[in-house]
């Protein structure tokens, strides 16, 4: 598969993410919603990679790694992007990898904010 036919499905994955998160965080199912969430806005990020030919394994909960493979490729934008909201989406990703925990994971924030930020992630990328 070439880079932006891989860079393409990224994209088309993460909205769909994207729609069902907000769908899980408005019915009340905010973990479920914050950890798709997570999901969602990695995809975009990895389809930026993957648009310059750049398939690193990266993930959110080492945002400092992700920014410098952005920064490798592209212009690192994440200072665009709250830095709690990347936050709370790196303790999302490792709530998916529970086993791997060797600390409690916590998380709070204001529901409305954060679909806030999610909107505006979604339509800057």
């Amino acid at each position: 598969m070439d880079n932006d036919t891989h860079a393409y499905s990224l994209i088309q994955l993460g909205f769909n993410d994207y729609i069902a998160a907000r769908h899980l965080i408005n019915n009340k199912f905010i973990l479920q919603g914050v950890t798709l969430a997570s999901t969602a806005v990695e995809k975009y990020l990895k389809a930026i990679l993957a648009s310059k030919g750049n398939n690193k394994r990266v993930h959110l909960d080492k945002i400092d790694k992700l920014k410098v493979a952005l920064s490798e490729c592209y212009t690192d934008f994440t200072n665009r992007i709250d830095e709690r909201f990347l936050e709370i989406l790196g303790k999302a990703y490792q709530t998916r990898y529970y086993d791997d925990l060797k600390l409690p994971v916590t998380i709070g924030f204001f529901v409305n904010q954060f679909l806030c930020e999610l909107d505006y992630s979604i339509s800057f990328f």
